[in-house]
């Protein structure tokens, strides 16, 4: 039992929560990826797929010691430390919507609409610090936002080119209208550890990269 005060001993100890949208893609090797990663700094890792919000919510009370891959949200992600080196995604953030309206080049913008929210959005607390008039309309899932868009009850949502390609089908896809040129904003993806293992962050970053240089870590083409 002495031996498990060394915290990289206790491998039976870390778990890794995922959200159980990202353990069925099939453009990433999220679980496999990471185990490898661990593996390579002597952890084996435990994965346990839950629900997203269940999965952060576990893993900032310290239920689980990592969160399988965000993006930056530091006000939401308080006890949780990104390692340093982004993987997998860069998200392109967009406006989009089933009606035409004037193009969007910042997120100050959006004052003259109702922007749509799907529960659990990391943009949103971002965006609502930034227009703190914004006029929303949270939703419980993706297929409720897009109601929510026909029938008037927001004008416009906002996605990541990721966000839009994981939760929408190829007919919903088609009917929307982006409203920018540009991205708003350009947001990179990283894995989370809780506090608590802190100390595995600077081993962690290098592993990452080290990885990605042998191609872990990357998207799979979808074609």
């Amino acid at each position: 039992m002495l031996f498990c005060l060394i915290p990289t001993l206790c491998l039976a100890e870390y778990k890794i929560a995922i959200d159980e949208n990202l353990a069925n893609l099939t453009t990433i090797n999220l679980i496999d990826d990471l185990k490898e990663a661990y593996r390579r700094i002597d952890i084996e890792a435990d994965f346990i797929v839950l629900p997203g919000e269940r999965a952060v919510q576990k893993t900032l009370i310290g239920n689980y010691q990592a969160l399988d891959v965000r993006l930056l949200n530091p006000e939401v992600f308080h006890s949780l430390i990104p390692i340093q080196e982004p993987i997998y995604y860069s998200h392109l953030i967009s406006v989009y919507s089933l009606k035409e309206f004037p193009e969007i080049y910042d997120y100050q913008d959006l004052k003259q609409y109702v922007v749509g929210f799907a529960r659990g959005t990391q943009l949103q607390k971002k965006i609502t610090s930034i227009v703190p008039t914004l006029r929303t309309f949270n939703a419980p899932d993706f297929e409720i936002l897009i109601h929510a868009l026909e029938q008037g009850r927001a004008d416009v949502i906002i996605l990541s080119d990721v966000m839009l390609d994981v939760f929408f089908d190829k007919k919903i896809r088609d009917r929307l209208i982006k409203l920018n040129n540009q991205p708003l904003e350009v947001i990179n993806t990283y894995h989370h550890i809780h506090q608590s293992q802190s100390y595995l962050e600077v081993s962690l970053a290098n592993v990452f990269r080290e990885m990605k240089a042998e191609g872990y870590f990357q998207v799979t083409p979808q074609y």
